[in-house]
């Protein structure tokens, strides 16, 4: 009778490797999950795989994964025939390359729906203090938590405003100034205020996050500068402590 084991005291690449070291002819049979797997070896080396419709190195690389099941291994059965001719060691080094490879996207698909999650929760959190400055500025408008580079991460509008247009501009403008007063020297800028004959609109860099900016615009008729000024002020504080550094 033939060796037999388990997946749990012998690993697929460990089994194959005592076969080939050994310069076996034999034929392994491995099962796992109602899916039964075909090796054959001759000579130490593995000269043929079939798994279903499936033959070659591409049923190696995949049972190589399997991690539950039984294997039994019958001595001196010749292949029925030839679909591997690379090294049985090139072989498991291209599988466990792939396997790591795998592992890392799966690691990394994870980190990144963590990130989403937290990207989610903090626009969340930035929403609902836009919707709150809403309440405490004197005619508001818009307003919008925007990146230097242009994209809004939250926003809110009770007028026909775009906030996400008026961000955009600004941010051209606001590249502009912060270039402007450093080659004269003037200082670190801190916001702009603009008025046009229907608005007032205000962008301030966020307290510690120079990357991130807060625009507001007020109804000129109901708003006024200094409630503005104080109330964006106010919130870039609170604003900044949300968004990551």
């Amino acid at each position: 009778m033939g060796l037999k084991g388990n997946l749990h005291d012998m690993a697929i690449a460990d089994l194959i490797q005592h076969q080939c070291t050994d310069r076996k002819t034999a034929h392994v049979v491995v099962q796992s999950n109602n899916q039964t797997a075909d090796l054959y070896f001759k000579s130490g080396e593995m000269v043929h795989a079939s798994l279903g419709q499936h033959e070659g190195e591409e049923v190696v690389f995949t049972i190589l994964r399997w991690e539950e099941g039984t294997f039994s291994v019958e001595s001196a059965v010749e292949a029925p025939r030839v679909t591997i001719t690379r090294s049985w060691s090139g072989i498991l080094m291209e599988g466990a390359k792939r396997i790591d490879e795998e592992a890392n996207e799966i690691a990394q698909t994870k980190t990144n729906q963590a990130e989403k999650q937290a990207f989610k929760g903090m626009t969340t959190k930035l929403d609902d203090m836009l919707q709150e400055m809403s309440t405490e500025m004197n005619g508001f408008y818009a307003g919008s938590v925007t990146g230097m580079d242009g994209m809004s991460i939250a926003q809110m509008t009770q007028g026909k405003v775009n906030p996400e247009s008026v961000s955009a501009q600004f941010t051209v403008l606001m590249k502009l100034v912060t270039g402007s007063a450093e080659k004269a020297a003037i200082g670190v800028l801190e916001d702009i205020l603009l008025q046009t004959e229907n608005y007032y609109l205000m962008s301030i860099v966020l307290p510690g996050n120079s990357q991130y900016f807060l625009t507001t615009v007020v109804d000129r008729k109901t708003g006024n500068i200094g409630n503005l000024r104080m109330v964006s002020k106010i919130f870039a504080e609170r604003l900044s402590k949300v968004i990551p550094r």
